[in-house]
């Protein structure tokens, strides 16, 4: 499979938001020592962290790092969560930031080299250029403007959420977005 068609079933895919009704009874249960429940969190949630990480990373390796000191960072932190957020919300935010520390160690090494693979002939090629085009604007756009329309266009985050997850207000966020977005639109390739 093309890293371009890998990249667009994945941002189909983050789209997946897991349920999460009882992820609080979850918390309450990791709380009184239940260390099975931090599992099920894991497990209800490890995809989609996965998703997200990988479209702000655009790196397998830099999302599974990314994935593992997310959860290693949530499991140290569980004990003292107070619920004033969604558990959901309050695990993108730990990994948005995972993600940010990891764009700035990695000085934006560029990940342009598994794009530029041509596309084959057949079904779907278009679609595989245009997710690879897609992919190469969003990696010119600093770390978190990128984060923000991951956010927001592949996770179907609300601009709360994305405020809460990217330690922000929802009117930075909207700001931060249409800033983003402009950015997204000048880096676009010119048709000709």
């Amino acid at each position: 499979m093309s890293t371009a068609m890998a990249h667009a079933t994945v941002l189909a895919k983050v789209r997946e938001r897991p349920a999460g009704d009882d992820d609080r009874l979850l918390v309450e249960r990791f709380q009184r020592g239940d260390d099975s429940a931090f599992d099920t969190l894991v497990g209800r949630h490890e995809e989609f962290v996965y998703n997200i990480c990988l479209g702000i990373l655009n790196s397998t390796d830099d999302a599974d790092d990314a994935v593992q000191e997310t959860f290693l960072a949530a499991y140290r932190a569980l004990k003292k969560f107070r619920g004033d957020s969604k558990v959901s919300t309050w695990l993108y935010r730990i990994a948005v930031r995972e993600c940010l520390d990891i764009s700035r160690r990695r000085k934006r090494s560029s990940s342009l080299d598994e794009i530029v693979n041509e596309p084959s002939v057949g079904d779907g090629a278009d679609d595989r250029a245009l997710a690879g085009m897609v992919r190469a604007t969003l990696d010119e756009l600093p770390a978190h403007y990128r984060s923000a329309l991951v956010l927001r266009y592949y996770g179907g985050l609300s601009y709360e959420e994305i405020a809460e997850a990217m330690g922000s207000t929802p009117g930075r966020v909207k700001m931060m977005l249409h800033r983003a977005r402009r950015a997204f639109q000048n880096r676009w390739p010119e048709e000709g």
